[in-house]
């Protein structure tokens, strides 16, 4: 199992004299690279317990729509309304246990055995709008599962950026033999915003490179391997103000809606390099913006907006030195591979009593 995964655990599972088990494999089966891998990922799932029934039918909702959905208070709408075939129908009234990307409005009336749902990505903001009962229903998320490929992808971005390659590329379209010397890493500052497992990860690979790590988290009293210096949310803005890049990998929710603001963005270095792999709620968009053009920042990358898919006239795309990716840092292909471990994992721990791991 992922080294980086979440230990937080519920307080019980199920009792384990109870009978079979209905789960639902809803997540998208094109998650992977070829059929057979999601049927042996099936057959493994049956392989857990001889109590072990599996009813596999993929449900997925528009980008758009699940983006919506995780934003701090969402409000659904009468446009808000998601297809459900009869199939998905009929494995929603009998399981037990849910592993999803997506789940259907009025889940409480559509699957009333319900007692756990495995979230196959980390943000669940989408899937609590669907009405998961709470005090009958468990909900554990998949952190940890793509934190390596997601480091990878934003180590990747803040290398293209200090070494010039976009430059370079410029060049070897005009025919220009033209001297573009970058920087380098070792001895500058990386600020985590966020000490979960993506920047954990993020913060081992940066280490690597002879980096200054320091993070902000709200318990600021233990400083985790790989990190230098943690900052209470109080102490942001100092954070901040002391790094040459930084990085937010931060849930969608209340406090950290809106989180990087002109404020924000004024308080960093000038020069510096920003990524967000996180939320798109936690970044206000018009002073990320503002921050390009005035030559505050000299250049950012983000993977995540605030509404998706981005529109073809939003600001963004024309912002300079900006490096925009379509929510896709992750390797799915490898990802869904470490969820239905973690699944298992927990559905082992699930049917005889013992608490699960990544409660949210």
């Amino acid at each position: 199992m992922n080294e980086h995964l979440s230990h937080h655990l519920a307080p019980c599972g199920r009792p384990a004299s109870e009978g079979p088990v209905t789960v639902g494999l809803l997540y998208p089966s094109i998650l992977h690279d070829r059929v057979e891998d999601y049927e042996r990922q099936v057959a493994a799932w049956e392989a857990v317990d001889r109590r072990v029934r599996v009813l596999a039918v993929p449900y997925r909702e528009p980008t758009e729509l699940r983006n919506r959905r995780s934003s701090p208070g969402f409000e659904r709408t009468d446009n808000d309304v998601t297809p459900v075939s009869d199939e998905v129908v009929e494995v929603l009234a009998e399981a037990e246990v849910l592993v999803a990307l997506d789940l259907p409005f009025e889940l409480s009336e559509l699957a009333p055995k319900l007692r756990w749902v495995q979230a196959i990505g980390t943000g669940v903001g989408h899937l609590r709008s669907s009405g998961i009962p709470n005090e009958r229903v468990q909900l554990t998320n998949a952190a940890g599962t793509a934190s390596n490929e997601i480091a990878e992808f934003v180590i990747g971005r803040v290398l293209e950026h200090v070494k010039r390659f976009p430059d370079m590329a410029i060049a070897q379209r005009d025919h220009e033999w033209t001297l573009l010397y970058g920087s380098g890493l070792a001895g500058k500052t990386i600020a985590l915003a966020g000490l979960g497992s993506i920047n954990l990860a993020i913060a081992r690979l940066a280490k690597a490179f002879g980096m200054r790590v320091v993070g902000m988290r709200r318990a600021a009293n233990e400083v985790p391997p790989n990190v230098d210096e943690v900052f209470g949310p109080e102490r942001f803005l100092e954070m901040l103000s002391g790094a040459d890049a930084v990085v937010a990998a931060l849930p969608g929710d209340s406090q950290t809606e809106g989180l990087f603001d002109k404020t924000a963005f004024t308080a960093m270095r000038p020069g510096a390099f920003f990524v967000n792999v996180g939320r798109g709620s936690s970044v206000v968009e018009s002073a990320l913006i503002a921050a390009l053009e005035s030559g505050r920042l000299s250049g950012a990358a983000i993977d995540v907006m605030r509404t998706e898919p981005l529109n073809a006239g939003n600001p963004l795309w024309t912002a300079p030195h900006l490096r925009i990716s379509a929510h896709c840092s992750s390797v799915p292909s490898l990802s869904i591979v470490a969820v239905n471990e973690l699944g298992r994992d927990n559905l082992a721990r699930y049917l005889h009593g013992r608490p699960l791991l990544n409660v949210v």
